[in-house]
């Protein structure tokens, strides 16, 4: 697959955001890594009219624009993601509702479903509590908890993810979403249980989800 394909799937992922209600306007970006390059959204741009030819290019180990499109003030956080996990191929950022407000209750997000194991390999999504966006200081903060899980909660802020594939990372952010929703739901009415190390190591010993 080459450049072109890649970026028209993240066209399409960065389309699907806005169809679900993760991301609004010009909020929210995503990229991806093909080798050294970085294609990322551009800073103002809206995620459902992006196409291949609109992204902005950077160098990965520079941050150097390659072309005329100006890149996301994201860009530092974006980068940090790539130097964090040398897994990551893809990157999504964006405010999906439950996410929010729970990262602005200052809470984590733990595993509810079996499926949080096998599309997360986490017990729980870390916190960054607010630190002022675009900053450098955030995307440093977002690179250290990153060893904690592929995808980390922001304060007041929303999410970021990071995957394999374009196809994994959308959904690491739309799991995330479903399981904040179903933890607050929860919450209203007492204390949920929470899936723990001993249901985790469970599930590998059962093979749970390696057809996924």
């Amino acid at each position: 697959m080459d450049a072109y394909d890649v970026l028209d799937e993240l066209s399409e992922a960065a389309a699907e955001l806005v169809h679900r209600g993760l991301v609004l306007a010009s909020g929210g970006n995503v990229s991806i890594r093909v080798g050294d390059t970085v294609y990322i959204s551009p800073t103002g741009a809206r995620l459902h009219a992006l196409s291949p030819e609109t992204f902005a290019q950077v160098d990965l180990h520079t941050g150097k624009r390659l072309n005329e499109f100006k890149p996301s003030s994201e860009l530092p956080m974006h980068l940090a993601c790539y130097r964090a996990r040398p897994d990551a191929v893809a990157v999504i950022h964006c405010h999906p509702p439950h996410v929010t407000a729970l990262a602005s209750l200052g809470l984590t997000l733990p595993a509810m479903t079996a499926d949080f194991f096998v599309y997360l390999d986490a017990l729980y999504l870390p916190l960054v509590p607010y630190i002022t966006p675009g900053t450098e200081a955030l995307a440093q903060a977002v690179a250290e908890k990153l060893a904690q899980a592929p995808a980390v909660l922001l304060g007041n802020h929303g999410i970021i993810a990071t995957g394999p594939s374009v196809k994994r990372t959308l959904d690491r952010v739309l799991l995330a979403e479903e399981t904040a929703r179903v933890y607050l739901l929860a919450k209203q009415h007492s204390e949920p249980r929470v899936l723990n190390e001993e249901d985790w190591r469970a599930l590998r010993e059962a093979h749970y989800g390696k057809g996924q």
